[in-house]
């Protein structure tokens, strides 16, 4: 079953997200995660103390899972049809392309 690497924590809110084309996550760093037609996201609060959002699941149409720590402190996301054949582009990388 494509969950189960979410369905044990009762903290976690699902939500779908499959009308995204691609969302990212901006840490303090500088560092950025892109993932590539998310499906679902599964939301955790974030720890007391922690400053940023709270850690996330996500699953992708190729039904990879990615784990995101908590203490990110933007994201970006763009609403559409779903790119075909490109699923997951980690760092940086170039918007345009999937546009």
């Amino acid at each position: 079953m494509l969950l189960n690497f979410v369905s044990d924590d009762p903290q976690l809110k699902r939500t779908k997200v499959d009308d995204e084309i691609y969302r990212t996550y901006h840490y303090a760093d500088g560092y950025k995660l892109t993932i590539i037609s998310p499906v679902e996201a599964h939301i955790k609060a974030p720890p007391q103390g922690v400053i940023g959002g709270g850690s996330h699941r996500v699953i992708d149409a190729a039904g990879t899972h990615h784990m995101i720590p908590a203490g990110w402190r933007h994201m970006t996301f763009k609403v559409g049809s779903c790119v075909p054949d490109k699923y997951i582009v980690l760092g940086e990388w170039d918007r345009e392309e999937f546009e």
